[in-house]
């Protein structure tokens, strides 16, 4: 029969590991924003076809069960709505820096929000080590967010990419920050 000293001593050993990847994932993230910010200008170019992507198989789906669903009513609309993001995903897709003006849009307003659900979570964890790095990381979402979706038409894809990726350092960051007090406090 085991004890609950070797159940205890399991469960250490678990979330070390499990810290230990949420480590390692915070570093791959923050490689990936200087990635960014060393070539911003591809970097945004990449988001745009990415989402491409995302909205043109959202569309392919959407048309499929449009389809499969036509006796059910509303086909037009659901037929509408798959037609919009097929044509909205090849457009981002085939002409990535057009479409960079509603997408500067909004990533700005994603990233603010995201920095506010951020700020939130860090003070809930208040108490806990690494939750400033946290608390920081969100306000500085909530600053790029805003300077994002400010810019508006004069948003290029360059400053795009560059914000991306500090919004990606960042969030590396933290979570590594994040994880390595966690990791401190288990010892």
């Amino acid at each position: 029969m085991k004890t609950g000293m070797d159940f205890d001593s399991r469960l250490r050993e678990d979330l070390r590991g499990a810290l230990a990847w949420a480590i390692a994932f915070g570093i791959l993230i923050m490689l990936a924003g200087l990635l960014a910010i060393i070539r911003p200008y591809f970097a945004a170019i990449a988001a745009a076809i990415l989402v491409g992507w995302i909205f043109f198989f959202s569309g392919f789906f959407r048309l499929v069960y449009a389809i499969q669903t036509s006796k059910e009513g509303r086909f037009v609309f659901k037929l509408l709505a798959s037609l919009l993001y097929l044509v909205a995903g090849i457009s981002l897709i085939f002409r990535p820096i057009n479409g960079s003006f509603i997408i500067a849009l909004l990533v700005g307003i994603a990233i603010a929000l995201k920095g506010c659900l951020q700020v939130i979570l860090a003070l809930q964890v208040r108490p806990r080590s690494g939750w400033f790095w946290m608390l920081i990381s969100g306000l500085a979402g909530i600053i790029l967010g805003i300077f994002i979706w400010s810019q508006g038409a004069l948003t290029s894809a360059i400053v795009l990419g560059l914000l991306f990726g500090l919004e990606l350092f960042f969030d590396g960051l933290s979570i590594t920050l994040f994880a390595w007090g966690g990791r401190k406090a288990l010892e």
